[in-house]
């Protein structure tokens, strides 16, 4: 099967659920340094982005 982003992101909410909750959870950390080592089309890196620019 041929990766098809459109396809990965169909299920986005449902996918997106885990991530969300374990930023919820880290509190007021201030990281010197943030990756995300995760996969897809990007979509949930941006939630990271946002908090720790």
């Amino acid at each position: 099967m041929k990766w098809d982003p459109r396809k990965y992101t169909e299920f986005a909410d449902y996918r997106g659920r885990p991530y969300t909750d374990l930023l919820g959870q880290l509190g007021q950390l201030e990281p010197s340094k943030v990756v995300d080592l995760g996969c897809g089309p990007g979509n949930m890196t941006r939630l990271l982005a946002r908090r720790w620019p």
